[in-house]
């Protein structure tokens, strides 16, 4: 961020968190955690939603749930091609390589200096948000697919639903 002129980083974390010297020449806007029903708050004042991930073991097999957070505000994401992220964020945000600190600034600011651009994605994320990952586009299936493991038993095959 601090190679991105005029942004600052926002970030939710505990006091404790981010308090070493080499912390202190960054832009960094300290964030207390707060309730999960107040995030809508914080995603509406943000230009762009980064989440960056590192290519690890634990990233490769886990989701970032604030990644649907921002989709459904409808704002421009920037996020780590790890784990099912560019899968569900096909053509609706920009990616880059894990770890790739100058390409990760590069697409924040490219989207900071382009807001039409920035707004497409965002509003492409929202649709595809409430299209597939919404209560009502996963309640079906989900339901389909606990009732069919209940029907087979614990000592059965996994079974799995159809999308």
């Amino acid at each position: 961020m601090a190679s991105i002129n005029g942004a600052k980083l926002a970030v939710l974390c505990r006091p404790d968190d981010y308090v070493e010297p080499k912390w202190a020449e960054f832009p960094l806007i300290k964030i207390p955690v707060m309730q999960y029903g107040l995030l809508p708050e914080l995603l509406a004042a943000a230009d762009v939603v980064a989440i960056p991930q590192l290519d690890t073991e634990g990233a490769r097999y886990q989701m970032p749930m604030k990644v649907y957070d921002a989709m459904a505000m409808a704002k421009p994401i920037v996020a780590s091609a790890v784990s099912d992220l560019p899968q569900v964020l096909d053509g609706c945000a920009k990616l880059v390589s894990p770890g790739n600190v100058n390409e990760l600034a590069d697409a924040i600011s490219r989207l900071l200096q382009n807001p039409a651009e920035g707004r497409l994605l965002g509003e492409r994320a929202r649709k595809k948000c409430l299209d597939k990952y919404s209560m009502q586009s996963v309640a079906k299936p989900l339901s389909k697919a606990v009732d069919l493991a209940l029907k087979s038993g614990p000592h059965s095959q996994p079974v799995f639903a159809d999308r």
